[in-house]
């Protein structure tokens, strides 16, 4: 389970966080730059503290031993899996009958990282845990992670550009608890037993990490938001003050959209977004604290590792990312800084080599015992 696998996770990304100095929250664990690699580029060393749920009785304990190295330039390569990919639709009659249309990139039958719509799911290693995101970070990480053992589904149409707040910051996490229920609801389909939607992880960036956010478990806090906007706090830019906010109407929206949808309240914090499926979450350049707040961001579960960038002028890295790293609860929650690096980290080659060695490592299922690479 997410919750077990999860704890030691910390302690095997060090081998590759080499282009990356690290600020850490004042809880948990901490990575600290130690050294220096023959080029000169800092490497770093993880220390991690556990605690959280104890797993299910009902679902078999990671393999017991110490686990091996990671190889982190394998992190960063196709792993040993074909990918498959097939599209559903579901609906949520708990928003009128919504479609959720859906994309899910799954271990397959094939050579490895080789993909190929609507092959056969490959058995070795099932059931595959699940990683949710939005359709816009897909494009980078659905394949790389389904070759490496999981299920990467992406609701469609989800874009992580919009105004803030916004209508879509309710429909878009609850889009995704909807895929999940769809999936775990499949009968009479090679699927079936093959994804295991107990076990399931988040990432998502920008806009799209508010998502990961909420399924994490924190809350939406009103108060906390009126207060936020009725004195402007000390050391916000024009930009950040205006984009948070700036427009009483998209507030509203945000509200009228959490009464129709049933997860708003008439007073003190919101209902919960996501619930306990939900084992861990990467949010990168993330926001969102101004709406959660401490009393709202204290409800999270799931361990967390943020990834953010120090100078991110878009969600700026101060407030936007140090709040939600300081003040989230969970005390395995851990951060990586890119120092000089911007908000489109992601869309250099360099930062999305990095990007996916730590998703890969964050959330790697079974403590190095994923089935060996296939011979061609």
């Amino acid at each position: 389970m997410f919750d077990r696998w999860i704890h030691g996770r910390m302690t095997r990304l060090a081998p590759f966080i080499i282009v990356a100095l690290v600020a850490c929250s004042t809880v948990g664990s901490t990575i600290e730059p130690t050294s220096a690699s023959p080029d000169g580029v800092p490497t770093a060393s993880v220390a991690t503290t556990s605690a959280g749920p104890s797993p299910s009785p009902s679902r078999p304990s990671p393999s017991a031993g110490p686990s091996p190295p990671l190889d982190a330039r394998a992190l960063a390569e196709p792993g040993p899996f074909g990918v498959g990919i097939r599209d559903f639709e579901f609906t949520d009659p708990d928003r009128g009958d919504r479609l959720v249309a859906i994309r899910i990139w799954y271990p397959a039958q094939g050579s490895p990282g080789e993909v190929t719509p609507d092959v056969l799911p490959d058995p070795v290693g099932r059931p595959y845990p699940v990683i949710l995101g939005s359709s816009s970070i897909s494009a980078y990480l659905s394949e790389h992670l389904a070759s490496h053992g999981f299920a990467f589904v992406a609701v469609k149409d989800q874009s992580t550009w919009f105004s803030h707040p916004s209508a879509l910051m309710v429909d878009f996490p609850l889009d995704d608890m909807a895929a999940l229920d769809g999936l775990a609801a499949l009968r009479d389909d090679p699927l079936v037993d093959v994804i295991d939607t107990d076990r399931v992880g988040v990432v998502d960036y920008s806009f799209g990490a508010w998502t990961a956010l909420m399924l994490a478990g924190a809350r939406v806090d009103p108060d906390r938001y009126a207060a936020t906007c009725g004195n402007r706090p000390m050391g916000w830019s024009d930009h950040w003050f205006d984009y948070v906010c700036g427009s009483p109407a998209n507030w509203k929206a945000f509200v009228a959209r959490g009464n129709e949808a049933g997860v708003a309240t008439a007073s003190g914090l919101w209902h919960a977004f996501g619930d306990e499926r939900i084992r861990a979450v990467m949010p990168m350049m993330p926001e969102g604290f101004d709406l959660v707040g401490q009393r709202g961001i204290a409800s999270a579960h799931a361990p967390a590792l943020f990834l953010a960038g120090s100078q991110d002028t878009i969600t700026d890295y101060d407030p936007a990312a140090v709040s939600l790293f300081r003040h989230y609860p969970d005390d395995r929650v851990s951060t990586v800084t890119f120092v000089g690096a911007g908000h489109m980290l992601l869309f250099s080659e360099d930062g999305l080599v990095q990007i996916r060695r730590l998703a890969t490592a964050f959330f790697e299922p079974s403590y190095g015992t994923r089935p060996p690479p296939r011979s061609s």
